[in-house]
């Protein structure tokens, strides 16, 4: 079984590519980062270690304030990365369907003798 693309469908998928790896570019250019050196996990284990829910409620307003920045962070970036998904995706079949309507009219204005 062989798989043909006509002329069009090629340039389609040329397009596409080169739209969704412009588009991880500039999504990765733009996504914020985490704090260095701190993270949720380090938080964490910082709260198991603690012997009382005292001691774990006193961990330092700096420590909380970089957890939930980087939990921020987080959703942030997921959130954006999805939404470039689904950004490509939806160029991706626009584009296909302006091709297949702009066949559709072309043939309407095809003479059949």
């Amino acid at each position: 079984m062989t798989f043909y693309l006509n002329g069009w469908q090629r340039i389609w998928v040329v397009v596409s590519l080169v739209f969704g790896v412009g588009l991880i570019v500039v999504t990765n250019q733009s996504l914020p980062q985490p704090l260095p050196g701190s993270n949720h996990q380090r938080l964490q284990d910082a709260i198991e270690r603690a012997t009382s829910r005292e001691e774990a409620f006193q961990l330092s307003g700096q420590q909380l304030a970089e957890a939930r920045y980087n939990l921020n962070v987080r959703h942030i970036r997921e959130r954006r990365i999805r939404n470039s998904v689904i950004l490509w995706v939806a160029f991706t079949v626009a584009l296909y369907w302006s091709g297949l309507v702009a066949r559709w009219v072309r043939r309407g204005f095809r003479s059949e003798a």
